[in-house]
């Protein structure tokens, strides 16, 4: 095996040496076309730094999408009334939350979380249907999705009362949302 590397080698060598690869010339050639690439791609991170701005607009146009989504997401669950005293109602809804729950997330373990619930509904995952909560957390301030056989339990806030079993914790957040 070792004669086998050692003619490879050999081979090499003198294909090496009769074309004159590793000659002067071609030497001094390949490091100019090393430099001129270098000083290229160089040039080319210059120019997509220099996009940042263009890039922070990005972000900026993006989250003021969200942030009226979100808007508008609130404002169609809200109670209607008189326009003045909707946006009153809007306003101070994301001020208080409504519940606090204690909530077992899949890896973490438990946690106590004050949300206010924007939606109630259904969903399919893995085969099953679970009952899924989209609610304003103020502990994360953010919206967040929370599956409802994860809640342990909840306190309503306005009342001080405590709910434990799935039904309860299922029929207490359907009447307030």
């Amino acid at each position: 095996m070792i004669e086998l590397l050692f003619v490879c080698l050999i081979i090499w060598m003198l294909y090496a040496w009769k074309t004159g690869k590793f000659s002067k010339e071609n030497q001094e050639k390949n490091r100019a076309e090393f430099r001129k690439d270098w000083l290229e791609l160089k040039q080319d991170l210059k120019k997509a730094f220099t996009n940042s701005k263009s890039i922070e607009e990005d972000k900026l146009k993006l989250q003021a999408k969200k942030d009226y989504e979100y808007t508008l997401k609130i404002l169609g669950k809200s109670k209607t009334s008189s326009s003045s005293d909707n946006h009153h109602t809007f306003s101070e809804s994301l001020d208080e939350p409504d519940f606090e729950i204690l909530y077992s997330s899949y890896n973490n373990p438990a946690s106590y979380r004050k949300i206010k619930i924007i939606d109630l509904y259904n969903k399919k995952y893995d085969g099953e249907y679970y009952t899924y909560i989209d609610a304003y957390c103020f502990s994360a301030e953010d919206e967040r999705t929370f599956r409802l056989d994860r809640i342990e339990q909840v306190e309503e806030l306005s009342s001080g009362k405590i709910f434990f079993s799935q039904h309860e914790i299922e029929k207490i957040f359907k009447r307030n949302c």
